[in-house]
């Protein structure tokens, strides 16, 4: 299980190649800093529970991950770690991010990240306009 760690020292960066035609204002975002996944909060508000769960398939069905990691009151600019994968032995699994996000001025928020063949990419989860870019599947509930 992944202990929870915290962070202010990473920024979401668009990357170099592919340009982009525009660059929009980040809300949420992953990204992997040596196979760690951190979720980095770009909003202007304490984001007051964060849950995540690894979701994916493998070659082997016998294998399952079973674990998730719950942070309270993450700050505006906080990172948090949400998942670590070794290069080796994951090589042969594919994965995403299932994330819940209760937030004062949002409602509940639920996010399923990009898949990725053993570990997941960096990207961008949620723009500051409340869309989200294409294979990020985002869902808001209403009756909160």
């Amino acid at each position: 299980m992944v202990k929870q760690q915290r962070r202010y020292d990473l920024v979401w960066k668009y990357p170099v190649f592919p340009p982009q035609a525009i660059k929009r204002d980040v809300l949420f975002s992953l990204i992997n800093v040596c196979d760690e996944i951190y979720f980095i909060n770009a909003s202007d508000e304490v984001l007051s529970f964060i849950t995540s769960d690894n979701v994916g398939f493998v070659s082997d069905i016998s294998v399952s991950s079973e674990h998730s990691i719950v942070y309270k009151d993450v700050q505006p600019g906080e990172s948090i770690l949400l998942d670590k994968y070794d290069m080796i032995l994951d090589s042969d699994f594919t994965f995403s991010l299932w994330i819940k996000i209760e937030s004062k001025k949002c409602g509940n928020i639920y996010i399923i990240s990009k898949m990725g063949k053993g570990s997941i990419p960096s990207h961008v989860l949620m723009y500051k306009d409340c869309t989200s870019p294409k294979m990020v599947n985002v869902r808001k509930d209403e009756d909160n």
